[in-house]
């Protein structure tokens, strides 16, 4: 197997420097935080995921959350969600209740929380030589990898509960409490062992 040269590592995807993409190419930054040290990119695509047994088909696009600490660490925190959209999200929720839905956009399912963690990663800026315009254009581009194999990343369990992120998607179609998904999933694995 050949060495990757000038590597970069984000999200748990390893590639070369040399292949980064400029994040604007498939992302827009987006003006929703008063905060300076939060910033969000949002998706130019639109996905649809396939008819499923159990999941009914819906939109999402990708966002990426950057955060810096306003403390002396030099941390900065990339956060990568799949936004699902407003229309599709459970009937009886704040969204839907509180605005016109054919006003609703991605952005507003991020503003109030209705996202999936897709994956997350932490840099510390004194211990790395890149700067943060490298490592968002990072983010980027490592999304597509993890997009593609996002049936990976949703399996691995999101909270102590032993929530999954399949279970955040059926929670925000369905409207189905989380503590009810997780007691289910404790349930069948006492009843498998």
């Amino acid at each position: 197997m050949s060495e990757i040269k000038n590597p970069i590592s984000i999200f748990g995807v390893t590639f070369s420097k040399n292949t980064l993409k400029p994040i604007d190419e498939a992302f827009d930054i987006c003006d929703i935080y008063d905060d300076d040290s939060l910033d969000m990119y949002m998706g130019k695509e639109v996905f649809k995921t396939d008819e499923d047994d159990s999941i009914r088909p819906f939109n999402y696009k990708l966002a990426i959350e950057v955060y810096r600490p306003e403390d002396e660490t030099n941390e900065v925190w990339f956060t990568l969600y799949m936004v699902i959209h407003p229309n599709d999200l459970y009937e009886d929720n704040y969204l839907k209740r509180a605005y016109n839905p054919e006003d609703l956009d991605y952005i507003d399912s991020v503003i109030e929380g209705y996202v999936v963690t897709l994956a997350h990663t932490k840099f510390n800026l004194n211990e790395t030589d890149e700067t943060i315009e490298t490592l968002t254009n990072a983010a980027g581009t490592a999304s597509e990898t993890v997009n593609l194999m996002r049936g990976f990343w949703l399996d691995r369990y999101a909270n102590r509960l032993g929530n999954t992120g399949w279970d955040y998607i059926e929670h925000l179609l369905y409207g189905t409490p989380l503590l009810t998904l997780a007691e289910q999933r404790f349930d069948e694995q006492n009843h498998n062992n």
